[in-house]
């Protein structure tokens, strides 16, 4: 690929050079030094001036400025993840051979009224990073070339004509019209307005009303970027301060972000997390329901010998998610009928239903008997497998 395609560019051409290596890697470099003089500089008009500087060489070269994140250089599916597991925006459910699905359904039901709502839009951040680069690339995209590059939209990239939002009002709500009408000409009136002009304001805002103000894919894209906006700016306090939805996944990311501390310290963590899993667990979930299991010693029981399963809870998770996932760890430690009076014989450790729990047992086992660093080891194989199993 040229460095510069000849002629005005296209968003699917700038699009394009997110595949160049040479691009990349000079993007990368910019990014980098663009860091390095934000920190360096003594006011913040210093910074950007400086800034722009470095990057007039590269949108010479290339015809752009440069992407303002690495993200879109590198994207990395586990991002949304990571952040949710870092500001404790998750929750776990335990699932023994005894849970019930009113029991899992009520401790999902308090997580969610913890951890913070995400809207769709809000967890696409490729998307959303691409089309506000492209917006302020300097290549003078519009939002219509903009979603029709990155969406695929062909449709809805203009407001309806007159005629056309009438027709759609008529068929979809009869009547709207005129109500919407009669509405605004009474504002109008108790405004003390003459009749002449109240008909043409009141004609005016029915129109508005029934067209919309922009192009329905246009508002999307709007309205993307504004979610994206708003999860950042909540996300941060979060991430510096941790939410706390419940205890067990309060410990494990108390201990995941501590993974890069030293062996001692993190052995500490992972006791942590041993503790409260192994703890005492028989507070009922709510004034008048049941315990989440039964007797200490035979949860402690089934988590040591793996007939158990965990079901993660994370602002994207659906109940038809959570449903297909009890299903599967219910299939994998279901005691026959005539031994679930001693569910002693558990079956061999498994990440086909869900690798959550056979990693977090395999760790509970080596803190016993192994020294630090394979303490340390294990509980990075049990951050990995909540990163490895979640869907991109």
């Amino acid at each position: 690929m040229s460095p510069r395609p000849a002629g005005k560019l296209s968003p699917e051409a700038v699009i394009a050079m997110l595949d160049d290596p040479d691009f990349c890697d000079e993007a990368r470099s910019v990014i980098a030094e663009a860091k390095v003089l934000y920190e360096q500089a003594t006011s913040s008009d210093e910074s950007k001036e400086k800034i722009i500087a470095r990057a007039q060489s590269f949108r010479g070269r290339w015809g752009v400025w440069p992407p303002q994140t690495g993200e879109l250089l590198d994207p990395d599916p586990r991002r949304r993840v990571v952040e949710a597991i870092a500001s404790g925006n998750w929750g776990i459910v335990l699932v023994f051979p005894w849970t019930t699905d009113r029991e899992i359904y009520a401790c999902i039901k308090k997580i969610r009224s913890t951890i913070s709502k995400w809207h769709k839009d809000s967890l696409n951040f490729y998307t959303a990073q691409l089309e506000g680069w492209l917006e302020e690339c300097g290549a003078g995209f519009g939002r219509k070339a903009i979603v029709r590059a990155v969406r695929r939209r062909t449709k809805a990239l203009r407001r309806p004509t007159t005629s056309q939002a009438f027709a759609r009002a008529d068929r979809e709500t009869p009547g709207l019209a005129d109500e919407l009408f009669e509405k605004y000409r009474q504002q109008y009136r108790e405004l003390g307005i003459g009749e002449a002009a109240v008909y043409r304001l009141a004609n005016q805002r029915v129109e508005r009303a029934l067209r919309g103000s922009e192009a329905p894919a246009h508002a999307a894209l709007r309205m993307a970027g504004s979610r994206y906006l708003d999860r950042i700016n909540e996300l941060n306090p979060d991430l510096a301060t941790p939410i706390q939805s419940e205890p067990l996944s309060h410990a494990l990311t108390t201990l995941f972000r501590g993974l890069d501390e030293d062996n001692a310290t993190v052995r500490q963590h992972a006791a942590a997390v041993n503790r409260v899993f192994l703890g005492d667990r028989r507070e009922p979930l709510a004034p008048g329901q049941p315990s989440t299991g039964g007797p200490r010693s035979q949860e402690v029981e089934a988590i040591e010998s793996g007939q158990w399963g965990v079901v993660p809870v994370f602002p994207w998770t659906t109940y038809p998610d959570v449903r297909a996932l009890v299903k599967s760890i219910r299939s994998r430690i279901r005691t026959p009928r005539q031994d679930r009076a001693h569910p002693t014989q558990a079956p061999a450790l498994s990440t086909e239903s869900e690798p959550y729990s056979p990693a977090l047992t395999t760790l509970f086992r080596v803190l016993a008997h192994e020294d630090d660093a394979v303490v340390k080891r294990h509980a990075r194989a049990v951050l990995a497998s909540f990163l490895t199993a979640q869907p991109s």
